[in-house]
């Protein structure tokens, strides 16, 4: 209990001195990730409390990106499932079409132009994707595919991410152990990008590559989770006796991106102001630390 007390104050003594670094830390939390994740990857190895209590934050702000990439290939495949289904559902062909389909496309990673298509080789667009987005960071990659909102976008990031992972070995021991925690339906940051660089290995074109993906990311954990909710119904789609798969458009969220499903930043801004460790400088109306919460961060992170 004292120790899960210790990592809370941490984690909001973090949130400070990330603030006190970048005030809009205050109001957004892409820019909260963004801070975490480069204060990492400055000091990968630091023994220290702030360097602990990074890595631990840092792994989850990576498994937030790593998310949100595959939520735009889930949004995308439900979205055109619902699109280009007849009145029974998809065959098995129909579907392997669409999904086909979702990777065809030319992209633009931060101004460069690529080219993507389903009969094309997983390494080389890789290759190309990750050199395309050179300057941009791990936020800036989860910013682009979220608002790309496509399949051929969340594929392309989970590309560039899989390159960026750090070895585990190579990093902070605490880093490893957040990043590879999994749920019973959810492999985790490690174990998805291990899975897919494993996948790579094989050398699959892009169309095998974003089929497996969804069958092993999508499909399967979907119908499980769904099931499990009865007699609430909460399917996007489902498997008939017929063979085909029906897509649903449900209420309350319909074909929308889900939340992301780590964020605390609001609730530690709002805690954190109201007891007035930071409060709005009123000549610029930006965030600022106040006396107590310098002393705060000090006295919790050294």
């Amino acid at each position: 209990m004292l120790a899960a007390c210790d990592a809370r104050r941490r984690g909001f003594a973090l949130f400070l001195s990330l603030v006190d670094s970048d005030p809009e830390v205050a109001y957004s939390t892409p820019e909260f990730w963004r801070g975490v994740i480069a204060r990492f990857e400055d000091a990968p190895l630091g023994g220290g409390l702030g360097e602990h209590t990074t890595a631990a934050w840092a792994a989850l702000a990576m498994k937030e990106c790593a998310q949100d990439a595959l939520c735009s290939v889930w949004t995308d495949f439900c979205r055109s499932g619902v699109d280009r289904q007849g009145l029974d559902g998809m065959t098995v062909e129909q579907l392997r079409g669409m999904v086909d389909d979702l990777t065809e496309g030319e992209l633009e990673v931060d101004g460069s132009p690529v080219s993507l298509a389903p009969n094309g080789t997983a390494r080389d667009a890789q290759a190309q994707l990750v050199n395309a987005a050179r300057d941009m960071d791990w936020e800036a990659v989860r910013s682009w595919t979220a608002q790309e909102n496509t399949a051929v976008s969340g594929l392309a990031a989970l590309l560039i991410l899989a390159e960026r992972l750090p070895d585990r070995g190579a990093v902070h021991p605490l880093w490893g152990e957040i990043a590879g925690r999994h749920s019973e339906h959810q492999d985790g940051l490690l174990g998805l990008i291990s899975l897919l660089r494993h996948r790579l290995a094989a050398e699959p074109t892009l169309g095998e590559l974003i089929d497996w993906l969804i069958r092993r990311f999508v499909l399967g954990p979907h119908e499980v989770i769904a099931y499990s909710k009865l007699p609430k119904a909460t399917f996007r789609f489902s498997w008939e006796e017929t063979g085909r798969l029906r897509f649903f458009t449900p209420g309350g969220g319909g074909l929308d991106r889900f939340d992301p499903s780590d964020d605390r930043r609001a609730a530690m801004a709002s805690l954190t102001e109201d007891i007035g460790f930071w409060a709005r400088d009123p000549a610029t109306d930006m965030a600022r630390l106040t006396a107590d919460g310098e002393q705060f961060v000090s006295e919790t992170l050294g």
